[in-house]
């Protein structure tokens, strides 16, 4: 893998210099580092150096070609990694693409057709309506949602073997489309996703239809989610409900409830930031998860920041425990 990577980085770079007239191709990517004392309620304490728990550590290439006036078509491939380690993927036994590997077309009149593997609408409408955005370390809203482990929505964050066609813009407003293929015994999935962007309010609303983790019945989730920006100050809020149906897997009959409510709010060139998330499920048996997080980050350039974060974990019958960490976050 490391030769093909090593391959694939330099021959990436020599067609970044040569280029041609109606094409660019580019190298990009962000390295989070941070130090500091994480424990999950009810868990053990570790005190180390973790990568990308504010924003998962990625690289990626990606190419545009121009085809004509209304049409380009254009590729993506983006792998994360684990910085504090050196080794590829977020986990032992990733895939070498698993945040982005995909082709597409698109075009003003008509819209964007991406073929591959790509995040899923419900990851995205997380990530974009809480002020921790895509932070898996300590954003409330996707611990409760997807972290291993915690999180109450089945699947992984990116499906591959999909296909996504996302319409133009009318008035602000976007459909989003995304199916994935049933693969050998994985079963297929969809998705539909609609959003509104404006001046100040952002909303969104997004269904889910997950089967591919479960040998028989499924899972549907649906959540809504939106943001207003007053300028001194932006609001976020969240609420879904996923519910399994007939999975036979110990949550079978199961219904979760999940909120986030959050803030932030600038600071000069920095961004303080606030969110409380709680889950909860009810049917065959009940649970809940309550987290609570404040972070800092402190602008050293257009490409690298400071952050400190502090976070809460509370899950029912057990105490709770405080993580904090500090780091640093670069973009290349």
């Amino acid at each position: 893998m490391n030769k093909s990577l090593g391959t694939l980085l330099i021959g990436s770079l020599m067609l970044g210099l040569t280029g041609t007239a109606n094409a660019n191709l580019s190298m990009y990517g962000l390295i989070d580092l941070n130090v500091g004392s994480y424990k999950e309620s009810g868990g053990t304490r570790e005190n180390d150096v973790a990568s990308g728990r504010f924003k998962t550590s990625f690289w990626g290439i990606k190419g545009e070609d121009k085809i004509n006036d209304n049409l380009s078509s254009f590729f993506m491939l983006e792998g994360f990694f684990r910085a504090d380690e050196g080794a590829a993927g977020r986990f032992e036994g990733d895939v070498m693409y698993a945040r982005n590997s995909l082709v597409g077309l698109k075009g003003d009149k008509w819209g964007m057709l991406r073929i591959g593997r790509m995040g899923t609408s419900m990851f995205i409408n997380t990530a974009t309506y809480n002020p921790f955005a895509d932070s898996f370390g300590f954003s409330p809203m996707l611990r409760n949602n997807f972290q291993g482990g915690i999180g109450r929505i089945s699947g992984d964050t990116g499906w591959s073997n999909s296909i996504n066609y996302t319409t133009p813009s009318a008035g602000g407003v976007v459909l989003t489309l995304h199916h994935q293929f049933k693969d050998n015994d994985q079963r297929a999935n969809q998705s539909a996703a609609l959003n509104y962007t404006g001046d100040r309010l952002a909303a969104g609303i997004v269904v889910q239809k997950v089967r591919s983790v479960f040998n028989e019945g499924s899972e549907d989730t649906w959540q809504v989610g939106a943001s207003y920006d007053i300028d001194w100050m932006k609001f976020f809020a969240q609420y879904g409900e996923s519910r399994e149906k007939s999975t036979a897997t110990v949550n079978a009959n199961t219904k979760d409830h999940i909120y986030q409510a959050g803030v932030s709010v600038p600071v000069n060139q920095d961004l303080l930031m606030f969110s409380y998330s709680q889950a909860r499920t009810t049917g065959a048996f009940t649970e809940r998860r309550e987290f609570l997080s404040l972070g800092y980050s402190h602008t050293l350039s257009a490409r690298t920041d400071l952050y400190s974060m502090l976070m809460a974990d509370k899950k029912a019958g057990y105490s709770v425990t405080p993580t904090f960490a500090v780091g640093v976050r670069h973009a290349f």
